[in-house]
């Protein structure tokens, strides 16, 4: 075991701050030798190309929850059928359905974890938070890094019907918001080609300001020019760090959030509540941790599983809203759940 690449991970996994990060990226530059940097989306003025087109900062984590489920879905079907052609599922429902259908539900939700930690001194700590996603799914490769997860537009997922990602826009829109950002990945073994390394990437995203802006920057094993050119982040073999499981970790350091700093339970903007309405009926459950408060583990299954559940007797009723595309018209159907008017 290498000393120096233990180190580089463990620091990456524990980093919480903005200071945290910026010493793993001094750590990176070390083992690397040479300083050399690639912008995300291979675009140096690239801050502006994630601006969130108007919608909440809080509202876009939601994007980093389904590409979470997408990874484990991607791991299940890839080690079950081979290869993405031969995947056979037309929604992310269907696949997940039967691909993780002799799982306990408990354990589903494992493979998908976000916490929610603190990352600023007291004064400030109400409106920044360090958001962390881990997810137990495929990974990438070194080589992988660049044109999909720091990739700004396009997706591998466009064709994968059995995924619910397509545009390569949403996870990317959350960096601007976040003072910095840590990955550590490592790609599941099994979905390595013969004779491929197994290995565990970790990349430190930190803005740099130039003439007209800031840009997204991350370190790279050699120099990067022009789009095309190959330069990969910092990797180190799974064995120097064998506790890392294959799966992704990303952090997303003193992100700004609106509502997600508050603390009730009862509270609509809190995470919990959020992610339970906007994902009614996620592909499957996942954990939520706010260790800014409690720390209890929230088990998150949508809220379409909690009206199932519940006792109090709910009007259900169903409709259809025309929709007209080209001259033709669609029936599409609305499941309607009345509740009662408050006092």
């Amino acid at each position: 075991m290498d000393a120096q690449n233990h180190g580089i991970v463990e620091a990456a996994l524990a980093a919480r701050t903005v200071e945290q990060t910026l010493e793993v990226q001094s750590k990176i530059k070390l083992a690397l030798g040479e300083e050399f940097y690639r912008p995300l989306g291979e675009i140096w003025s690239n801050h502006g190309l994630m601006t969130s087109s108007g919608s909440s900062y809080d509202l876009k984590l939601m994007e980093l929850v389904t590409n979470m489920q997408d990874a484990v879905l991607e791991r299940f079907a890839l080690t079950t059928f081979g290869s993405a052609e031969d995947v056979p599922y037309k929604s992310p429902h269907e696949a997940a359905a039967e691909l993780l259908s002799e799982m306990n539900p408990a354990d589903v939700a494992e493979m998908a974890r976000v916490v929610f930690e603190e990352s600023n001194p007291p004064a400030t700590k109400s409106r920044r938070l360090t958001a962390v996603f881990r997810d137990r799914g495929c990974g990438l490769t070194p080589d992988a890094i660049p044109r999909t997860i720091f990739r700004l537009g396009g997706s591998h997922k466009e064709d994968a019907l059995y995924m619910q990602g397509a545009f390569g826009l949403g996870g990317a829109m959350t960096y601007r918001n976040a003072g910095s950002v840590v990955l550590v990945t490592r790609r599941d073994p099994r979905l390595l080609p013969p004779g491929a390394e197994d290995l565990i990437s970790v990349a430190v995203v930190e803005w740099q300001d130039m003439t007209k802006g800031s840009t997204a920057v991350y370190l790279v094993d050699q120099p990067w020019d022009n789009p095309g050119d190959e330069a990969d982040p910092w990797s180190c073999p799974a064995s120097d760090y064998p506790e890392f499981e294959p799966g992704t970790h990303l952090a997303l350091v003193s992100y700004g959030v609106e509502g997600f700093h508050r603390q009730t339970e009862r509270d609509d903007r809190i995470f919990y509540a959020v992610a339970n309405t906007r994902l009614f009926d996620p592909v499957m459950p996942f954990v939520w941790t706010n260790r800014t408060g409690r720390g209890r583990n929230n088990t998150i299954r949508g809220l379409q599983s909690r009206l199932e559940s519940t006792d109090v007797d709910l009007v259900r009723e169903s409709d259809v809203v025309p929709l007209n595309i080209e001259g033709t018209t669609y029936h599409l159907p609305v499941s309607l759940i009345l509740f009662k008017a408050g006092p």
